[in-house]
């Protein structure tokens, strides 16, 4: 079993610190110091234990509403087949984004082709490489 120390204060009124500005010195404070408290180090949480809570980000021009009405897919199944899809090769990509605007799933809100593509390839960042020239041609 460790041991820890805990110092700690209590300030009254106004402080401002800074270099030079000891609280020792300061005669608004108490200070306290040396409490020592025992402690299991499993009870200390380490940086690597601290996973950070991620915020799920919708896929682009995801019509959540209509994909759970049509009942064909949960949404995890369909963001992975967007993933898919968009790592595939532009006229995969294309078809999947034709396939799903026709039945309401997507919507691309009046975009155009260059700004449907730039989105989906910031959503993605493993989307396969080609140029906009490519995926017009087949969407």
């Amino acid at each position: 079993m460790k041991q820890i120390v805990i110092n700690h204060f209590h300030i009254h009124g106004n402080y401002i610190a800074g270099d030079g500005i000891d609280i020792h010195d300061n005669p608004s404070s108490t200070f306290c110091q040396g409490q020592h408290f025992p402690i299991k180090t499993t009870d200390i949480a380490t940086v690597e234990d601290v996973t950070p809570i991620e915020k799920h980000v919708p896929c682009p021009f995801l019509v959540p509403d209509k994909l759970t009405n049509l009942g064909l897919y949960s949404l995890e199944q369909f963001e992975i087949m967007y993933r898919e899809a968009a790592e595939s090769d532009a006229k995969t990509l294309a078809t999947f984004l034709k396939k799903y605007r026709q039945m309401g799933v997507l919507d691309f809100h009046g975009y155009s082709k260059k700004q449907i593509f730039k989105c989906i390839r910031a959503h993605f960042p493993t989307m396969r490489k080609y140029g906009y020239d490519n995926f017009v041609a087949y969407f």
